[in-house]
């Protein structure tokens, strides 16, 4: 009995336990609930958002740094921030200054040979290639009513063809004997041929011709051009072009045309160095041989000035013939272990006509007047001025760098 009051009891207080911590499970799952109700707004909220927030982010971050740079320049004693300049070290070299022009090579003596007589080519005697000299007969014109000369013509034409031919059998024949492949008799027998042609041609150029039917070469060169055509009137050629041209190939030459605003700089004798396509990587030397006392129009089109300039190739390579393009870089100065300035460096006064830099000491700018000399492609000597060898100089200064200003250097550089 006592037993069973007992655990009526205890199941009393059980009971009132439970309902209390029910109360207390209902409250607590209330506030959950309301927890996660707001939780859930706020992970909705966020989603909607989405991207937008985060650009947000960044763009604050990107603003703190700004702010971030700017202050820091403030802190360091200016309101305004330094400008950034790139420099470089004055040093010693070798400057060389060059004119470059472009033109042909061609033979140094050059002869166009032409007719004005209206009279039918009736011989031919010289080929492209053949090496004639001053004087000697290129061609023959006919003569109407004059057979002798015409007679006398064509035998000289066939006395060059025989010559040409005894002397080929003459070589051939000098080198079989050398060489043991034939008798001294064969031999003999062949030299004996090539003299009597020789006889032959000279007792014929021996006789009287009339000039007007003589077509001879002026100098002593090479045939580059033969144009002359059998049957046809001498003075018919195909576009006016000369019967023949004879140049002189044992001298090579290139004629150029030097700008007026060069031209101060070029003197007789001065080296030049050429190349070419025909000549791959190798180059051939030569020298200024003459310089026209006159200028003349460089084209219709433009007012400038140029004067024909002669230079004399003065090596020889096989590859490099006449009629080829090249560039001559005519060396118009030297200097030997010269303060050099970089031309990105140096400032021209327009107005005072002062040539200056700017050197970099100790975080500022320094204008130094220049005098300068010789001039390369891209450096200049340094004639006269405050300046010495490790000097900091400021390339490609704006127009806004001032004396005394300071700057800030790019990274890398002191």
């Amino acid at each position: 009995m006592f037993r069973k009051k007992n655990k009526e009891k205890v199941d009393e207080n059980v009971e009132a336990n439970n309902a209390s911590g029910r109360e207390t499970i209902s409250e607590t799952s209330q506030n959950a609930a309301l927890t996660e109700n707001a939780m859930d707004a706020n992970k909705k909220k966020k989603k909607k958002n989405g991207k937008k927030g985060k650009k947000k982010f960044v763009i604050l971050g990107i603003v703190i740094l700004v702010i971030a740079v700017v202050a820091i320049k403030v802190s360091s004693g200016g309101n305004d921030m330094k400008p950034f300049v790139s420099t470089n070290s004055l040093e010693r070299m070798d400057l060389e200054q060059i004119v470059s022009i472009k033109g042909n090579v061609q033979g140094s003596e050059t002869a166009n040979v032409t007719s004005s007589e209206s009279k039918e080519v009736v011989s031919i005697l010289v080929k492209e290639g053949d090496v004639v000299t001053k004087g000697q007969l290129l061609a023959t014109l006919k003569s109407t009513g004059e057979d002798a000369e015409t007679q006398l013509a064509y035998e000289k034409e066939e006395a060059v063809r025989n010559l040409e031919l005894a002397k080929f059998d003459y070589d051939t024949s000098k080198k079989l004997f050398e060489s043991g492949g034939i008798s001294k008799q064969e031999f003999l027998k062949t030299e004996a041929a090539y003299e009597n042609s020789k006889t032959t041609l000279d007792s014929l150029n021996s006789k009287n011709l009339s000039e007007k039917n003589r077509i001879v070469s002026p100098i002593n060169g090479t045939v580059t051009r033969v144009n002359a055509t059998l049957g046809l009137q001498a003075n018919e050629t195909q576009d006016k072009s000369a019967l023949f041209v004879i140049e002189n190939l044992e001298q090579l030459q290139m004629d150029v045309n030097v700008s007026e605003y060069d031209i101060g700089k070029i003197e007789v004798g001065q080296s030049v160095e050429i190349k070419a396509e025909v000549l791959g990587e190798k180059t051939v030397g030569g020298v200024v041989k003459q310089i026209a006392p006159t200028g003349e129009v460089k084209d219709s089109g433009n007012k400038e000035m140029v004067i024909p300039v002669t230079i004399s190739i003065t090596e020889r390579d096989s590859h490099l013939i006449a009629g080829v393009s090249a560039k001559a870089n005519i060396k118009v100065g030297e200097a030997k272990g010269v303060l050099a300035l970089p031309l990105d460096a140096v400032i021209d006064d327009q107005v005072t006509e002062e040539s200056y830099v700017f050197t970099l000491e100790k975080g500022k700018l320094k204008k130094v007047i220049i005098e300068k000399g010789l001039e390369s492609d891209f450096f200049v000597e340094l004639v006269s001025g405050d300046l010495k060898e490790g000097d900091q100089l400021v390339l490609n200064p704006s127009m806004d760098l001032a004396e005394g200003m300071e700057v800030d250097t790019m990274a890398g550089e002191e």
